[in-house]
């Protein structure tokens, strides 16, 4: 939830607006253009992605685990879900199916460093996107900004 705190007064100012119109672009505005929420509990890599997004004029929501992320998601409308498959709290097919209940707009999309261990078709029933390699950094800035 530490990783949260950053957003603290843009958090305050959405709660019970789900829309989040204060983050919408407006013509000669320079506010992010969409909202998009990482769920892992690495910090670098954490970092990484969201310095990658932020540099597109996207806003980026941390969370270091499913139940950060849910409190996150109750409150906040958001515009993609990206979820590190290697979260160590708890499996990450499970935190994408509680995840997936409460938002039906955004999309999902996993990541890993190594997806030769991963059951793809197991992560797109359970309602993500598609699976990202995280070694390819320019390929998962292109591919998100595909789904933004």
């Amino acid at each position: 939830m530490a990783s949260s705190i950053n957003y603290k007064s843009k958090l305050k100012r959405s709660i019970g607006n789900r829309n989040n119109s204060f983050l919408k672009k407006a013509p000669g505005n320079d506010y992010p253009t969409s909202t998009v929420l990482i769920i892992s509990d690495n910090s670098f890599t954490i970092l990484s992605i969201k310095h990658l997004l932020e540099s597109k004029n996207i806003f980026v929501l941390t969370a270091n685990n499913a139940g950060a992320a849910v409190h996150l998601l109750e409150n906040i409308k958001t515009d993609l879900l990206l979820i590190d498959y290697n979260v160590s709290e708890s499996n990450c097919l499970e935190v994408l199916k509680s995840i997936v209940a409460l938002t039906t707009s955004s999309r999902v999309v996993i990541y890993s460093g190594n997806t030769n261990k991963v059951d793809e078709n197991k992560l797109m029933e359970a309602g993500a996107t598609c699976l990202l390699n995280m070694n390819d950094n320019e390929n998962l800035l292109k591919t998100l900004l595909t789904f933004l």
